[in-house]
């Protein structure tokens, strides 16, 4: 396991239900060619994450 560098990457790519925020990463990839968008803003010490719709 690689050790902490403090730093955060925001990703695509691996299609999860929701958002993954783990320490090192986030991935926003919730399937948006099948169901949802997510946006990722990042903001001060936090991040929020805007959908295009909410699922059912």
């Amino acid at each position: 396991m690689l050790a902490p560098v403090g730093l955060r990457v925001i990703h695509g790519h691996t299609i999860s239900r929701e958002v993954q925020e783990l320490p090192n990463r986030v991935g926003i990839d919730t399937g948006a060619y099948a169901r949802c968008l997510t946006c990722a803003l990042p903001e001060d010490n936090r991040i929020r994450y805007l959908p295009t719709e909410q699922e059912a």
